[in-house]
Formats: C-alpha cells, structure tokens, sequence
C-alpha cells in the first residue's frame, strides 16, 4: 500500500475556494466529526454505507453547512449542489438542489445529497451554491479498486466517460438523499 493508499482511508482531499471566491489552495483535511457540522466549524461531512472511506463503486451521503461557509441559503431553495467525477464536467451542469435537514429553531438547517460513485470515478469535484454565491470547489477523493490503482488517468477518464455516456447515468449517480437511485436508472 502506498502511502497516499494510506493517507486516503484517514484523510479526505478538498481544494477549496471559499463563498467569496478567494483562492484557499489545496489542504487535505481529516474528516471532521460530527459535532464539527452541526457547530458550522466544518462545511463539509459524508458518510459510507459501510462506514469506510469513500470508494469507487459505492454510495456516500454529502452534507453540507452552510454557515460554516457563510453561505445564506436561497428561500426559494436552499443551497443546490454542483460537481461531477474526475473533472467539474463529468455530470456537472445544472446544480441540483439538496434535501433540507432542519435543525429546529436554534440551529440552521444541513443540506444532504446522496451520491453513488461510478466504478471508473477517481474523485468528486464539487462546489455549493445559493443561485448567487458559491462555496468551493471541493475535491472529495475515492479509493479505487484494487484491480485499477495503478492505471494512469487517463484509463479511469475513458471509462468513466463510457459509463456516464448511458442515458440517466449521471441522475443515477447524484440524486436527492430522499431519492432512490434504482428508480432513475430504470
């Protein structure tokens, strides 16, 4: 195993912007607890299925608060959520909006979406947005399967580019958390 191998299954990757557009750089982060999204000292959690890393192949669920960004979110909608697999194209496009968690009265409600990760997906490459403001881009890296992790990039962007070619591929592969993504790709 090498040592970004390693590095993957503690620590996720994110490249981040900023609500107003300043350039952050590239930090990786450990993947903050809990506690640290519900008090707005993080903007960004997931979780597996599994309670592992997230991988090529499976499902994670992204929250997301948007006080920790200082993002106001939309009356209308809330906060939408933007990215696609490998690059910012691959299903980026018309930002989808994400499913309201509310907190009660106190607290700013988090914004989920559910993501199913193509086999071929090297990363997820996100931003957050208001219609107005955003907050990113984020840059959310997947383990790959045993089988691939030495190909160069360019094997995983053709196969991802002919597993998102399928129609409704990329609705099957982020999809509001209340939304089952078997029923999109049927």
């Amino acid at each position: 195993m090498s040592y970004l191998d390693h590095c993957s299954t503690l620590l996720f990757f994110v490249q981040h912007c900023g609500a107003r557009g300043r350039s952050i750089g590239v930090l990786w982060f450990s993947l903050p607890s809990w506690a640290e999204l519900e008090l707005g000292r993080a903007p960004v959690f997931w979780k597996t299925m599994n309670g592992l890393p997230p991988t090529s192949g499976e499902s994670l669920t992204l929250f997301y608060n948007p006080a920790a960004s200082n993002l106001a979110p939309n009356e209308e909608f809330g906060i939408a959520f933007n990215g696609g697999f490998n690059q910012p194209i691959m299903c980026g496009g018309e930002p989808r909006v994400m499913r309201i968690k509310e907190r009660g009265e106190a607290d700013l409600p988090i914004y989920t979406i559910k993501i199913q990760a193509p086999k071929y997906a090297v990363s997820l490459i996100f931003s957050f947005t208001n219609g107005v403001e955003w907050d990113g881009p984020y840059k959310l890296q997947f383990q790959v399967l045993k089988k691939w992790r030495n190909k160069p990039i360019i094997f995983s962007n053709e196969g991802l580019a002919e597993e998102l070619s399928k129609e409704g591929a990329c609705e099957g592969a982020i999809f509001p958390d209340s939304c089952d993504h078997r029923e999109l790709r049927n």
